[in-house]
């Protein structure tokens, strides 16, 4: 067995694609890669999920029986991943929702290795990665860089697409989170025959990187033992495998390289650098798709607009609406929302959109008269009563404010800003939080960190309020969440109500205030 150093293994690579064109390398991801986009390993979402697993008693009892686990800090999660996920989530339906909860997450995001990655698979030599993982990291990595796209392959029945040839490849050998992932432990157990036989072709005199994976997944271990002509396995990880499934298969292969580096990150910076990868541009990216979803808005406006006056349909009106309000030019929304209305007295969405068009306007007064008509005709409508209490406050009424969000809270009681802008109402009106409510606020959307932060800045307020001490919380603050949670926050009602205040209390509010929204404007200048 060979060991390299990181930079070893780097140059390694690098000359030998640089003299070999036809070199063949595929890179196989585990769970480890994708830890620092935000996505916890199996220990730690088997560790949460014995936690949730301790709430429901008579399961949890029904699984210490069976497995007899020592006290909770003793425990090796990892080892126990499959039995408490199954005990906790029993039926194939609810394993699948939660691993598409845990991928879904609105805080995973590639980290720095896969925008990497992504570059390099834009090189046929580097462009096929086999992973056990669910997530869709690499996939968004190429489409945020604005790179080739990669035929990716999540089921059996697409194997005999399985090839190599210029365009990048992903072969997700446990499925993907949204199309039967094989996330039980008899789903892992063997990779289905023409899935398993076409990775095993490709493994066919290249070279396999391992990167994240610990090698304890008897799958996997199926697979590798049928392989019999791989040129070279690198295996980047603090040690070879070792009392895991794969141990036999490494202790047998006569062409092997152990690499003791395991952050993902820091493998991929480093070849960045070799490779001379540049970093993503991600602002010219987002500009390229905002000038092609203009000029889709624009073609599409000019052919309704060309359509005949006579022969428009409400259907029409409603769709030019939109499109000039997508465009910011609200007057001729609303012109078209009206011709809508007058075609059809009972298109419920023109008169809700035509609200939103008038409160773009500060014409709050004409918003209300809308959402109360839209309101009428659908009175099932949360999102009316949530925009329509926005209204009142914009006017002040600040009790017909709470009583629309109420109801938007009782036809729904997920529409989490309900929640924020009253417990804000209730701040400017020198109230105290309304613990009911908070307390349903907080078991809704404890585990949802971004929809967390709104709510804890006010707090923050809240405590001042109170003259309670806050040393440290807006440092904590900063450190737990990130200041793009306040993407739609406005700080006017905050500055209006601390405005209203004397003396240090005064003081105190708008320091805290401009401490938000100077971290927040440096952050968005840079980007200018």
């Amino acid at each position: 067995m060979r060991e390299l150093e990181l930079q070893e293994f780097i140059d390694e690579i690098y000359t030998d694609s640089m003299k070999n064109r036809d070199t063949q390398y595929i890179f196989f991801l585990g769970a480890g890669c994708s830890k620092s986009s935000g996505i916890p390993l199996a220990s730690a979402l088997a560790r949460r999920w014995y936690e949730e697993l301790k709430e429901q008693k008579t399961k949890f009892d029904k699984f210490n029986k069976t497995y007899k686990l020592p006290h909770s800090t003793k425990i090796d999660f990892a080892k126990y991943y499959f039995e408490i996920f199954e005990a906790l989530f029993p039926s194939p339906l609810m394993q699948q929702k939660e691993i598409q909860r845990v991928t879904n997450d609105r805080s995973v995001n590639p980290s720095l290795g896969y925008y990497v990655l992504a570059a390099l698979m834009q090189q046929t030599s580097f462009n096929t990665i086999i992973t056990t993982n669910f997530d869709n990291l690499i996939q968004d990595a190429l489409i945020y860089r604005g790179h080739k796209r990669a035929l990716v392959i999540t089921h059996q029945d697409l194997a005999q697409f399985i090839k190599r040839d210029e365009t990048p490849l992903i072969v997700k050998v446990h499925g993907d989170a949204h199309i039967h992932p094989f996330n039980n432990s008899d789903d892992t157990k063997r990779i289905p025959q023409p899935l398993k036989g076409a990775i095993q072709s490709l493994f066919t005199n290249a070279k396999v990187v391992f990167m994240g994976y610990r090698g304890d997944d008897e799958s996997i271990s199926d697979l590798l033992e049928g392989c019999n002509r791989i040129d070279q396995v690198y295996w980047l990880n603090t040690s070879v495998p070792k009392d895991v499934k794969l141990s036999q298969w490494w202790k047998n292969l006569s062409t092997k390289t152990f690499i003791n580096d395991v952050d993902f990150d820091k493998i991929m910076n480093v070849l960045k650098s070799k490779f001379t990868i540049e970093s993503p541009d991600f602002y010219k990216r987002a500009k390229e798709l905002e000038n092609s979803y203009n000029c889709a808005i624009e073609e599409e406006k000019n052919e309704l607009e060309n359509i005949k006056e006579d022969q428009k349909t409400d259907l029409d009106y409603f769709l030019l609406g939109n499109l000039y309000f997508q465009q910011t030019d609200y007057e001729e929304a609303i012109v078209n929302y009206q011709k809508v209305i007058a075609l059809n007295p009972e298109y419920e969405a023109a008169y809700y959109n035509m609200g939103i068009a008038y409160a773009k306007q500060e014409e709050y007064g004409q918003a209300i008269v809308n959402y109360q008509k839209s309101i009428a005709l659908n009175p099932q409508d949360d999102d009316a009563y949530y925009n329509m209490g926005i209204a009142y406050a914009k006017q002040e009424e600040y009790g017909q404010a709470i009583v629309n969000y109420q109801k938007a809270i009782e036809l729904n009681p997920q529409h989490k800003n309900c929640y924020i802008n009253l417990f804000e109402l209730e701040l400017i009106q020198d109230k105290s939080i309304n613990i009911e409510l908070e307390k349903q606020y907080r078991l809704l959307f404890k585990e949802h960190k971004d929809t967390f932060c709104e709510y804890e800045l006010l707090k923050v307020f809240f405590n001042i309020a109170d003259k309670k001490a806050i040393d440290g919380e807006i440092d904590q603050w900063f450190q737990l969440y990130k200041i793009d949670c306040l993407n739609s926050w406005s700080f006017e009602e905050l500055e209006k109500w601390a405005n209203s205040k004397t003396g240090e209390m005064k003081r105190s509010l708008l320091a805290t205030i401009d401490i938000f929204k100077n971290r927040y404007k440096i952050k968005y200048d840079n980007h200018t």
